[in-house]
């Protein structure tokens, strides 16, 4: 799914990795995040299989920048992996719900406090996602080609509040059940 994102974001512009990573971060972190080092990886990669290339532009500032650019045959790459059928759509590792799952064997404060724990990072999460809507029109404003675009990042936005409400009011509903029994 990396390659997707990397492709996808330079079928929009060219980048450097740490854009790309910034872009992460501002945008699909919450289904997709990535670390820059993997970043980095895929893009070589994807240059060396001729996805993609890159230029060094020199920097008065700072070091020289390696600006990457899609090439037709990444576009073609890029739309293959979008309408391919993905294999594992609805598979999910949830290192949280393993806990859960498992907790019979913990007292019931030992428990609570994993909840509560989950509950805070997971109102963090809401929060960021939800910040994640005014960058959208910044980019949206700064570049009219991706009005189109802009559309689908705020519907998978969307899904990432709704995603979050859920899982709080779980949350909640299973620490009340705590606190009854």
């Amino acid at each position: 799914m990396l390659d997707v994102i990397i492709l996808g974001f330079l079928s929009y512009s060219s980048f450097t990795g740490y854009e790309i990573k910034k872009l992460i971060d501002t945008s699909t972190n919450f289904f997709w995040h990535a670390k820059l080092s993997q970043i980095y990886t895929r893009l070589k990669a994807l240059e060396s299989e001729e996805y993609i290339s890159s230029i060094l532009e020199n920097s008065d500032s700072g070091p020289d920048k390696r600006v990457y650019s899609i090439l037709p045959k990444g576009r073609n790459r890029f739309v293959s992996l979008m309408v391919r059928s993905p294999d594992d759509t609805l598979l999910r590792k949830d290192p949280f719900l393993v806990r859960v799952f498992f907790s019979g064997s913990l007292t019931d404060e030992q428990i609570r406090v994993i909840l509560l724990n989950q509950r805070l990072e997971v109102e963090k999460e809401l929060q960021r996602i939800d910040d994640v809507n005014p960058e959208i029109e910044k980019r949206e404003d700064k570049n009219p080609m991706l009005k189109r675009a802009s559309r689908f990042w705020k519907y998978t936005n969307s899904f990432g509040i709704e995603y979050y409400r859920m899982y709080q009011k779980w949350l909640e509903t299973t620490l009340e059940d705590l606190e009854n029994e």
